[in-house]
């Protein structure tokens, strides 16, 4: 699994927490459309989804949205700190 990849689970949560969530959404649904995501960074989803205060529909849309995301580009804008 690569570095960035299980950096992106503690990143969701750090954004969801200061409140922006969306951005924190789509970073999980993209690590978890990733093939190489294991099934151990489940928990971690788990319970950064737990937190979330929205409706199942728009936390689903934000989770779709962060899956059509290309991985290689949202990891070099998280590097160049537009993240």
């Amino acid at each position: 699994m690569p570095l960035q990849l299980a950096a992106m689970v503690p990143l969701a949560s750090v954004l969801v927490k200061q409140g922006e969530t969306e951005r924190g959404l789509a970073l999980i649904g993209l690590a978890r459309a990733h093939p190489g995501m294991p099934q151990q960074k489940q928990t971690g989803i788990a319970e950064v989804l737990a937190t979330v205060q929205w409706d199942t529909e728009r936390v689903d849309a934000a989770l779709a949205a962060g899956a059509a995301l290309d991985f290689d580009t949202i990891v070099q804008e998280i590097l160049d700190g537009k993240w």
